[in-house]
């Protein structure tokens, strides 16, 4: 996926990242979610368990990756809180354009307040802009 060169973006290499983090040491989301997510394109990951409370922590720095162009693969246990199934529920199977241009317009604003959006509202939005491509096993 192509993402246009902004100034103020900065590769993953240039950045010298911690050898390590531990949560109870390290502010891990802003010591390594928000500036990876400033310079990635891609996000792979694969947990054991997915709750939406991250985006409630990383919201505004993964709405303005998605905005870029940025694009998450999650590979995750189907273990969800009613909030994070219904917002997977009410999604559709393929984004349509006037779907991903409300989802466009929500992604704007949470990137505009930050911590405001609650988790669910972050993960509905990423879903439907299509920057989001969740699977549960």
């Amino acid at each position: 996926m192509a993402r246009e060169n902004n100034d103020y973006e900065e590769s993953l290499r240039s950045r010298l990242w911690p050898d390590g983090l531990t949560t109870g040491d390290a502010d891990t989301i802003d010591d390594f979610y928000r500036p990876a997510l400033e310079r990635a394109v891609l996000y792979d990951r694969a947990v054991g368990y997915f709750r939406s409370t991250f985006y409630l922590l990383t919201g505004d720095a993964m709405a303005a990756f998605a905005l870029r162009g940025g694009a998450m693969r999650l590979v995750c246990s189907p273990e969800l809180t009613a909030d994070d199934f219904d917002a997977l529920r009410k999604q559709t199977t393929t984004p349509d354009e006037i779907a991903r241009s409300f989802a466009a317009t929500e992604l704007a604003e949470i990137t505009s307040t930050p911590g405001a959006a609650d988790g669910a509202r972050v993960l509905r939005a990423l879903l439907d802009f299509g920057a989001l491509d969740l699977r549960m096993v």
